[in-house]
């Protein structure tokens, strides 16, 4: 006789895949995908030793059911429909599921077979899409600061001082 209180064995990416799929089609309720993929995110069996991207399609999977109340802002659940307004859009559901399935195209097998190796290379480009929009977000700053200090250089000549806009001892921001 088998453990009731035991944790099934986790699925794999095909079955991920299918009940993704399911709810996209409207085969299945977005309850119905959260109460599947309970026994892999919450209590006991909650993050075992799953491939990377079985764990995180499951995590989708069991919170497509968030609901919220618009008016409570902040206050969010694992709700049925009518009982708020999904948090995730229909078309969140579907985009998410595209975005996965590319994710799993762009590593077949890796994910799977190496899993500490290809979290570290998840967690290495998110760290350059932060910095890159860090450089971004800095050179925007200094393409208006520059137009700024340069009309008002403009200025100063104009009125014979001669100093720098920003006057003499001013630092430019940069320190040495």
């Amino acid at each position: 006789m088998s453990d009731p209180t035991a944790v099934p064995p986790p699925p794999d990416r095909a079955e991920v895949a299918a009940r993704w799929r399911a709810l996209v089609a409207g085969d299945v309720t977005r309850e119905a995908v959260h109460a599947w993929a309970v026994p892999w995110v919450e209590g006991e069996g909650a993050f075992s030793d799953f491939p990377p991207l079985v764990l995180t399609a499951l995590q989708h999977l069991h919170g497509f059911d968030l609901c919220r109340d618009p008016g409570r802002p902040g206050l969010l659940w694992h709700g049925t429909s009518g009982e708020g307004e999904w948090i995730h859009s229909s078309e969140d559901v579907a985009g998410g599921f595209a975005r996965w399935q590319e994710l799993c195209r762009r590593h077949d097998g890796d994910g799977d077979a190496d899993p500490q190796g290809w979290s570290k290379a998840v967690r290495e480009r998110a760290g350059a899409a932060v910095r890159a929009g860090a450089a971004e977000e800095a050179e925007g700053a200094e393409g208006a600061e520059g137009a700024e200090g340069a009309e008002g250089a403009e200025g100063a000549e104009g009125a014979g001082a001669g100093a720098s806009a920003r006057g003499p001892g001013s630092s430019n921001g940069n320190s040495s």
